[in-house]
């Protein structure tokens, strides 16, 4: 398994628009919407076996924290799924000092993984995703590179 850099707004949409993925990401007023540009954000695919098994998209906050979004397809979830979150702290802390992610509150799997990577909560944007016509709040998790070379 390796990370790289891609473009293909159509490969980056086959794997947001998953049906074990959408219904995650979206929230009410985003469901079906489709990534029209990958120039301007970076995202990153996971490849394994020559075919992309997910993306990550990393926005940048300022000069030394970034955002990121995760979106992994059923077959690279489990141990995989951990090989390739490693894999992007790896790329992260080379280059920032703080990774942040939100996660709505519905989304335990979402909440696992982060945690499992060594993500701590830091705080809660309440009441900040619409779901199913019900706001939910998203958990803050970070972390810094100082934690990340210590695990």
């Amino acid at each position: 398994m390796y990370l790289a850099r891609i473009y293909d707004v159509d490969l980056i949409n086959s794997v947001l628009m998953h049906p074990s993925i959408a219904d995650h990401l979206c929230d009410d007023n985003s469901v079906g919407a489709k990534v029209q540009d990958a120039e301007s954000l970076e995202w990153i695919g996971v490849h394994k076996n020559g075919a992309c098994h997910g993306v990550f998209l990393l926005i940048p906050q300022n000069s030394v924290t970034v955002d990121i979004h995760t979106a992994l397809l059923p077959d690279v979830r489990g141990k995989e799924s951990k090989q390739a979150g490693k894999l992007l702290l790896d790329l992260i802390f080379s280059r920032y000092f703080k990774a942040v992610t939100s996660v709505p509150s519905n989304n335990r799997v979402a909440a696992w993984f982060a945690g499992s990577l060594g993500f701590k909560h830091e705080g809660v944007n309440r009441q900040s995703f619409l779901k199913n016509g019900v706001l939910l709040d998203q958990v803050l998790m970070g972390m810094t590179r100082e934690e990340w070379l210590c695990l």
